[in-house]
C-alpha cells in the first residue's frame, strides 16, 4: 500500500468514527443498578420494554459526570414518539414528581409508540437547591439552561451541559414534547402553560392540560419548548405551582393532564381523556 493511500483510508476512518450514527451508545458501565448511556436513540431499542437508563453528562470538579436518570416505555405497538422532560431547573420539585406519576400509568401493554420521561435534567442544580446550573469551585454563578438548549456555544461547563443533552438525549427522541416546569423562586404559580397558537397541534395540546391559564406565547431563545417547537415539533412548557415544594394536587392534575394528552396522541390506549370547560375562559 502506497503511503498517499495509506494516509486517504486513515482520514477516511478518522471522520468515520467522529460521526454519530444515532444508534444508542452504552459506557458499559452500570450507576446504581442501570445501564450508562452517552446517546439515546429510541428506534433502535426493542419493542414490548421499559428501559431504565442514566443519561452521562459533563464531568464536575471532581471528574465524575453528572447523570440523569431517564426512563422509556416502548409499547408493542408502533406509534409517535412523546418525549416529558422534567427538572430544566434544579429547585423546581412538583415537575419530576409529576414525571415519575406519568411512569407510574404506563407499561408496555397501553403505550403505542414510545413515551421517553427524563426525570430531572439538571443535575447539578438539583443537589444544589439552584434554580440554574451550578458551576463547580465555590462559585455563586448559576446558569439558566433554559435559553440555551439549542446553542452551538460550546466553552463552558454549562455550554456543553447544555449542548451535550439537547444533541444526544433530547432533539432525536420526540414528535411531541411537554417540559414540566414551576413558577420561579417566590412564586405562587397554579397550573398555567405557555404555547405557541400559530400551530394548533400545539393549541390542542394546551387545552389538554386542564390549566387554570394558558398564555399564547411565541416562546424564548433557546429554551427546550422553543427548541423543539423550530424544528416543527409540537411542545408546550407546562408550569407546575409553586417551586422547592411539592404539592399533591398540583401534581395529581398535572399527571392528569400530561396522561390526556398522551391518550389524545394516541400514545396511550385504552383511557379517556378528561374533559375541561373553564380553561377556555382563561387564555391570555
Amino acid at each position: 500500500m502506497t503511503v498517499s493511500k495509506f494516509l486517504l483510508i486513515s482520514s477516511a476512518s478518522l471522520a468515520l468514527s467522529m460521526v454519530s450514527f444515532g444508534k444508542t451508545e452504552y459506557t458499559g458501565d452500570k450507576f446504581l443498578g442501570k445501564n450508562i448511556i452517552t446517546n439515546l436513540d429510541v428506534s433502535d431499542l426493542e419493542a414490548g420494554n421499559i428501559y431504565e437508563f442514566y443519561f452521562q453528562g459533563v464531568e464536575n470538579s471532581l471528574g465524575n459526570p453528572w447523570y440523569i436518570p431517564v426512563t422509556i416505555i416502548k409499547g408493542k405497538e408502533s406509534g409517535d414518539k412523546f418525549l416529558i422532560n422534567s427538572g430544566v431547573h434544579g429547585n423546581e420539585l412538583n415537575p419530576i414528581l409529576t414525571s415519575y406519576k406519568v411512569k407510574e400509568k404506563l407499561t408496555p401493554e397501553n403505550v403505542k409508540g414510545t413515551v421517553t420521561i427524563v426525570h430531572g435534567m439538571n443535575t447539578s442544580g438539583l443537589l444544589n437547591n439552584t434554580r440554574g446550573f451550578k458551576f463547580s469551585g465555590g462559585s455563586e454563578t448559576t446558569s439558566d439552561l433554559n435559553r440555551q438548549m439549542d446553542s452551538e456555544k460550546n466553552t463552558n461547563s454549562d455550554q456543553k451541559y447544555s449542548t451535550l443533552i439537547w444533541k444526544n438525549l433530547l432533539s432525536k427522541n420526540a414528535d411531541r414534547v411537554i417540559d414540566l416546569h414551576t413558577g420561579g423562586k417566590g412564586n405562587q404559580f397554579p397550573l398555567f402553560v405557555y404555547a405557541d397558537f400559530r400551530n394548533p397541534i400545539i393549541k390542542q395540546m394546551a387545552m389538554l392540560t386542564g390549566a387554570d391559564i394558558i398564555k399564547d406565547d411565541e416562546g424564548e431563545k433557546g429554551s427546550v419548548e422553543t427548541s423543539y417547537v423550530l424544528t416543527n415539533i409540537p411542545a408546550i412548557t407546562f408550569e407546575l405551582g409553586t417551586s422547592e415544594t411539592q404539592q399533591k394536587d398540583i401534581v395529581a392534575r398535572a399527571t392528569t393532564g400530561v396522561l390526556n394528552n398522551l391518550i389524545y396522541s394516541n400514545n396511550l390506549s385504552n383511557e379517556k381523556i378528561k374533559e375541561y370547560e373553564s380553561v377556555t375562559r382563561n387564555i391570555v
